[in-house]
């Protein structure tokens, strides 16, 4: 890409947005404007609001005296809509608590996707929902591994510059993980007299392991909100470097006749000092599977295993409010731990009639 500066007026100041991408000779004004705002003990646990290449345009940084103060990262992507209306995003937010410099970021992201031919700009959300979205809204409780991270004023300075609440997320804790050893047993009986099979993944053929429950996924997600599809391949690229991580035993699969029907999906959480907890990521069921009710086993089966390992403390992450997910984690005593807003604007310039 060609490399392309804006030039801003405002006040005294001189403000400069530069265009750049990842492997661009500029791209390290993009990754200073990180450096800055978080404690260089974080630095190493924040490449997750680093962009991806799904879908990414382009980096956009705007530095005031020649000095790195926001960004963020542009994405479209085609099957993104919301309300069906064309939605962008962008993700990658970063920028110093100055509403100034918010205000101008901001109002260029929403620019941006106007001159582009969009109607609705969401944000944060790397490219889609299969990768890292969401503000915090506080963070008065330690991160788990995985969960982005961000200063909690992001919030302020999008609602301050139009953005409305579009989805709220919540993880929620378990302290004292129980399980029910009879239900596991009698759901892992009707699930064999049907003809199913209850196993863990194997790790020993994870690459085409991980082929097979992205098919899954790709399937049993296609209704979840701002959906958009991947290819098996993008899933796997994601995923195969966490080899090293997974538990197999926190991996259960139900499948009959070689296809998956149900999947959980969990993994130790290793930024716990105390290494204690354990991160529930996924529970899913194929909507026609004949296996039904596994939500519930999943959890239990999850509780047990965790037990079995040492783990004292299961974390239900990421959950859409009013999500069938919310509720199982409420029946397996999880309790609130944080909570999480994805945000929207309108882009369409409204008509002035006479």
């Amino acid at each position: 890409m060609q490399k392309n500066s804006i030039y801003l007026n405002f006040r005294r100041y001189k403000m400069e947005i530069t265009v750049t991408n990842p492997n661009e000779k500029n791209y390290n004004l993009f990754l200073e404007v990180q450096k800055k705002l978080y404690p260089e003990s974080k630095n190493k646990f924040l490449s997750k609001n680093s962009p991806e290449r799904n879908h990414l345009k382009s980096c956009y940084v705007l530095s005031e005296n020649n000095i790195p103060k926001a960004r963020f990262a542009y994405y479209e992507n085609y099957y993104l809509k919301y309300k069906n209306k064309r939605a962008c995003c962008i993700g990658s937010y970063e920028c110093i608590n100055n509403s100034e410099i918010a205000e101008k970021i901001i109002k260029f992201a929403i620019e941006l996707a106007r001159k582009n031919g969009f109607e609705y700009l969401i944000a944060p959300m790397e490219g889609s929902t299969w990768d890292n979205y969401r503000f915090s809204i506080h963070n008065d409780k330690a991160n788990f591994f995985m969960e982005p991270e961000h200063h909690t004023y992001y919030n302020q300075q999008f609602t301050e510059n139009g953005f409305e609440e579009i989805a709220h997320y919540y993880s929620n804790i378990d302290k004292n993980p129980t399980f029910d050893d009879d239900l596991i047993f009698e759901t892992e009986k009707c699930i064999k007299n049907k003809g199913g099979i209850i196993r863990h993944i194997d790790i020993n053929d994870f690459e085409n392991e991980l082929y097979k429950i992205a098919k899954f996924s790709i399937e049993s997600f296609k209704n979840n909100f701002l959906y958009t599809p991947i290819t098996p391949e993008y899933f796997v690229r994601k995923y195969i470097n966490y080899k090293h991580i997974f538990i197999p035993e926190l991996i259960q699969i139900i499948e009959k006749d070689d296809e998956i029907q149900g999947l959980t999906f969990a993994l130790p959480n290793l930024a716990d000092p105390d290494k204690k907890s354990i991160i529930g990521k996924t529970v899913a069921r194929k909507q026609d599977s004949p296996f039904s009710g596994i939500g519930n086993y999943f959890a239990a089966n999850m509780n047990k295993t965790a037990l079995q390992f040492g783990y004292s403390e299961v974390i239900h992450a990421l959950i859409i409010s009013d999500n069938a997910s919310r509720k199982i984690s409420k029946k397996s005593n999880g309790k609130f731990y944080k909570e999480y807003k994805l945000y929207g604007i309108s882009v369409v310039r409204e008509e002035i009639s006479d």
